[in-house]
């Protein structure tokens, strides 16, 4: 019946039940002291998400800050081993992602690791996406002839790919996300894909609708363009601080929706989606609760590699690209984890 179905939805969207919510208080009350929480928990936290708008996870991730990751302290001990400019660059991403949800880092990176991380995505198997009926599918991309939207590389190879490695393990990098989360940052995916010039139709399953992200409390993802990206060969877009609570997207939250068009978002955010541009080697931070998407590549192919660390690993221990990487979980804060590497820059 149509009234019942939309009781149920409005309950759904509105409330949770006294199991979802005594759920939530638990893991803000425990959340400070551990680096893993289970699914369960994440689920009431994103189903708290939605009922109020973002206000339950802005007060989870306020009650997970650990001290020793404060901006100041990070920022002393990024000066001490990496220099001067190291903490600087690190300040202004931090300012900018607060405020709008994302940074361009004003140096790219180094052509000939570009280079040898190009190589590796055309020698690798990738899984194909979307998934088929049949069920999985792997195979190699080849760029003269390819067979869908996307082939998303990993797992153990790239994990122990020495110039995907040196990027996760990159000081700025992991700095800006230690501040930013104010945690010690757990590296939760590495990974790439080619977007293919497939089809002119955006695919949602490729996440080439506007959405947010929400696969952890809190999290900062870094996106490297491979290859160069110009207004047709995907680039990402976002609207600029839609990362904090606001009425406008509100509507869009609510519902148990996870893709939204162009045009309801012109409609709550008018003339405020922005395109990402740049040479092969160009570095975005972004906080993925802005709403984005990629767009979908019309004249050629875009390849990128994604860091993504988060606040707290899920499930039962730390991934296995952290522990790879890192391995305990302090592993990737500044002086007091792993030896800081640097990244090799591009000049501007």
């Amino acid at each position: 019946m149509p009234a019942l179905d939309r009781l149920r939805s409005i309950y759904a969207t509105r409330f949770v039940s006294p199991a979802v919510a005594s759920r939530y208080v638990r893991a803000c009350l425990t959340c400070r002291n551990r680096a893993v929480m289970d699914r369960e928990e994440l689920r009431a936290v994103k189903q708290m998400h939605r009922v109020t708008n973002g206000l339950s996870t802005d007060i989870f991730n306020a009650m997970s800050v650990q001290d020793r990751h404060s901006e100041t302290s990070v920022l002393d001990r990024l000066a001490q081993v990496a220099g001067v400019d190291a903490a600087r660059t690190t300040k202004a991403a931090v300012d900018s992602i607060r405020e709008r949800g994302f940074f361009v880092f004003p140096n790219r990176m180094a052509a000939d690791v570009v280079d040898e991380l190009r190589g590796f995505s055309l020698r690798e198997p990738a899984i194909v996406e979307p998934p088929r009926p049949d069920g999985p599918r792997i195979e190699i991309f080849r760029p003269e002839q390819p067979t869908a939207e996307k082939f998303a590389i990993h797992g153990e190879k790239i994990n122990l790919f020495t110039p995907a490695r040196e990027i996760a393990l990159s000081s700025i990098m992991r700095a800006t996300a230690e501040i930013y989360l104010r945690r010690a940052p757990i590296l939760s995916t590495l990974q790439m894909w080619w977007s293919a010039k497939y089809s002119p139709v955006p695919c949602s399953e490729v996440a080439q609708y506007y959405h947010y992200d929400f696969s952890h409390p809190k999290w900062l993802k870094y996106f490297i363009y491979l290859t160069e990206v110009t207004p047709n060969t995907g680039p990402h877009c976002l609207v600029p601080t839609t990362h904090k609570r606001d009425r406008a997207g509100r509507p869009y939250r609510t519902p148990l929706r996870s893709r939204i068009t162009d045009e309801e978002i012109e409609a709550a955010y008018p003339g405020c989606q922005i395109e990402l541009y740049g040479p092969a080697g160009t570095i975005l931070a972004v906080d993925t609760r802005c709403w984005h998407k990629g767009k979908v590549p019309t004249s050629d192919h875009r390849l990128i590699l994604e860091i993504y660390f988060t606040s707290h690993a899920v499930g039962e221990s730390l991934p296995p690209e952290h522990l790879a990487i890192f391995g305990d979980a302090d592993g990737a804060s500044i002086g007091l984890g792993r030896d800081v590497t640097e990244l090799r820059w591009a000049h501007p």
